[in-house]
């Protein structure tokens, strides 16, 4: 805290070019000390501050990019082996768990992720509620999602376990909590290390990241004959085209045609 005070002050200072008083309180035999902190400051802050702000920037882009360029997982026979790669080859409940709800619920990760048990169980009648409501964090808008039957079974058995391994649970904590900060929740990039190791141990193409489940609910929904109406009240998209160029869908109708079309 003093640190980042002396910081803001020292910057504060130079930049109003007033070093009168706070020459006063920090000189004497401290003097020089703090002209050589306030010039590694001005150095560490200022230039290399303008490329740390660009290098934020160029993160999120990367982030943006990536949920842009993120596939679906489409074969049937890939979903199940990602499904249950955290069930049968490595088992882990919470990863699978997580899994699960991405791919049942069509949430973004970052309301997954801030998900309590509070959402998903009723601790009165020891159960899952039927309903899970949140209030999406990118957009502000309210949302009811049915709890079905697969991500019930996963809510109970990573119930189970944690009552086995004697963790706690309360209406108030995490539903994916950090084991190694608690009260908080795992990170996105924890979320996304364990999607992008089960994807690659079943050895899935293209871009699989943590808004493919997102993407793999909406596509096999349209397989599965969804109306379109629905799907964009889901994603909240303003016309049909958006989910379609979203989900990938577009593709697979040009890929189709040059499929048949064999010349």
């Amino acid at each position: 805290m003093c640190y980042l005070f002396f910081v803001t002050f020292s910057i504060s200072a130079t930049r109003n070019k007033t070093l009168g008083p706070e020459r006063k309180i920090l000189g004497g035999k401290h003097e020089k000390l703090f002209f050589l902190l306030r010039g590694l400051c001005l150095r560490c802050i200022h230039k290399p501050g303008r490329h740390l702000c660009l290098w934020f920037t160029k993160q999120r882009r990367n982030e943006e990019n990536i949920m842009n360029t993120a596939q679906p997982i489409r074969n049937a026979q890939d979903l199940q082996r990602f499904k249950e790669y955290y069930q049968v080859v490595c088992p882990n409940t919470r990863n699978h768990l997580l899994l699960v709800t991405g791919l049942n619920t069509a949430l973004r990760i970052s309301d997954i992720l801030h998900l309590k048990w509070e959402h998903v169980y009723d601790f009165g009648t020891h159960n899952c509620k039927e309903h899970l409501y949140i209030t999406e964090q990118k957009t502000d808008k309210k949302s009811m999602v049915l709890i079905n039957g697969n991500l019930k079974e996963a809510l109970l058995k990573y119930k189970e376990h944690l009552d086995r391994q004697g963790t706690p649970t309360s209406p108030g904590s995490f539903l994916f909590e950090n084991s190694n900060r608690k009260g908080h929740p795992i990170t996105r990039v924890q979320a996304f290390r364990i999607i992008k190791k089960a994807a690659a141990e079943c050895h899935l193409n293209g871009v699989i990241s943590c808004h493919s489940l997102r993407k793999t609910f909406g596509y096999h929904a349209w397989q599965q004959g969804i109306k379109p109406a629905l799907l964009m009240n889901i994603y909240n998209h303003s016309s049909f085209q958006t989910t379609v160029r979203y989900l990938g869908i577009e593709q697979d109708d040009r890929d189709s045609i040059f499929r048949n079309i064999d010349i």
